[in-house]
């Protein structure tokens, strides 16, 4: 009898916890045009993680509240709680507009170069883009 009660709390329990699990589903989008965004970052803090394909849509599996990073070149991440693993995700992003102060330009003509050789600066000084008047200064 023992048996038999302790089979049947093990499939409560199983039961229980895969009625927890969804797919967490959702859209992302630039949040000025509303276009959708391909190949966005989507991952669960400490989790696994996907890309949006062309219409911007993702999918991820999920188990209970999570939190969940969104990342595009560009563009500021977002970070979002979910607390419901069914509901569908409308998530609009901003762009950074972040300005590059300096750049240096490297290069090697070494073929064989280790983890520890240090590429060369073309440039004896900084190379300064400045994208707004699309001026390189040397």
């Amino acid at each position: 009898m023992k048996k038999i009660y302790m089979s049947f709390l093990g499939l409560l329990i199983s039961l229980s916890m895969m009625a927890q699990s969804g797919q967490l589903k959702g859209k992302v989008f630039d949040a000025v045009d509303n276009k959708p965004m391909a190949n966005a970052n989507v991952r669960l803090v400490g989790g696994s993680g996907t890309t949006t394909d062309n219409d911007g849509m993702f999918s991820l599996p999920c188990n209970g509240p999570v939190d969940i990073i969104v990342s595009f070149v560009g563009y500021r991440e977002v970070r979002q709680r979910v607390e419901n693993c069914n509901d569908e995700l409308s998530i609009g992003m901003v762009m950074a507009n972040q300005i590059l102060d300096n750049v240096v330009i490297t290069a090697t003509s070494n073929a064989n170069h280790s983890i520890l050789y240090q590429p060369r600066n073309l440039f004896p000084r900084w190379v300064k883009w400045k994208f707004n008047e699309a001026l390189v200064c040397f």
